[in-house]
């Protein structure tokens, strides 16, 4: 059966500095180039889920200045078929990103923070649909209850594991920026069944009780690995939204889509037709 998702997250104003070595604290490190685009991890993958013929579904918050006008165009011009757009009487979310000579970014989110403005009170959820919040915050449990109030199967970002306020979901989904390497994943199989944990290029592990499935990471030549992780998991949940839900295609989908991701210069990860080209991967 396939199944309709919601991404509920944010989208932002990507400003790309990029450096032939991190900025240190006290000295003076010029960019050797800067370019700005649009950004934002949930509307990364939103927009990328889309493409890959998922009926996808994007909550999120925009201000009403310039910046939200532009975020707002980029979004209409989307393969997305719903918005629920909460509109911020004020500014939009900015974010610098820093990228090294060896493709490694540090992001860096700036201006007021309008994250605790999302919910999907207003928003036309199904009890069969899928509910993504890939950048999780506290302010979220209410509206992963509600989620979950409906039915709906939820995938929370791994960070959720650190959360005091212990929530529960399907499926946890992060990486090593989100849960260090010498913490054992499995140790929160009681909260999250399924936890999904990528370590770059030694790939990805799917975690359930009695089981784990390895996924190598394709080679790529990495130029930026800003949206790497949402490009794995449009890939991962697109094969789930479309019935493979066991994980094995999606993880295939995801390390392939974060593989095409990191060789080139972008934020909202390409279209799922380049990813396969004339392949039939789902």
């Amino acid at each position: 059966m396939k199944r309709r998702i919601w991404i509920v997250g944010s989208i932002a104003w990507d400003t790309i500095l990029h450096f032939d070595s991190f900025p240190l604290s006290g000295k003076f490190t010029a960019p050797t180039k800067s370019t700005e685009r649009v950004g934002g991890s949930a509307g990364n993958i939103a927009q990328s889920l889309a493409s890959s013929g998922v009926e996808a579904g994007f909550v999120t918050v925009i201000g009403t200045d310039d910046i939200g006008k532009k975020l707002h165009q980029c979004l209409l011009a989307s393969d997305l078929m719903h918005l629920d757009i909460i509109w911020n009487d004020g500014p939009s979310a900015k974010c610098l990103v820093f990228v090294e000579e060896d493709g490694e970014r540090a992001i860096i989110p700036f201006g007021e923070s309008i994250k605790h403005k999302l919910t999907i009170a207003n928003t036309p959820i199904d009890k069969d649909d899928i509910v993504v919040f890939p950048n999780w915050s506290s302010s979220l449990n209410p509206e992963l209850a509600a989620a979950q109030a409906k039915g709906c199967l939820t995938v929370v970002g791994l960070s959720a594991v650190f959360d005091p306020q212990h929530p529960r979901a399907d499926i946890a989904i992060g990486s090593t920026s989100d849960l260090p390497e010498d913490i054992d994943p499995r140790i929160y199989l009681d909260r999250f069944p399924r936890i999904v944990y990528t370590r770059g290029m030694d790939g990805v592990d799917q975690y359930e009780k009695g089981s784990v499935i390895h996924q190598d990471a394709f080679p790529a030549k990495t130029i930026d690995t800003t949206g790497a992780g949402d490009a794995f998991l449009s890939g991962y949940m697109s094969a789930y939204a479309l019935g493979m839900t066991d994980g094995i295609v999606g993880m295939e989908a995801g390390a392939r889509w974060a593989s095409l991701m990191v060789s080139i210069e972008a934020s909202v990860p390409p279209n799922w037709s380049e990813v396969i080209g004339g392949e039939k991967l789902f």
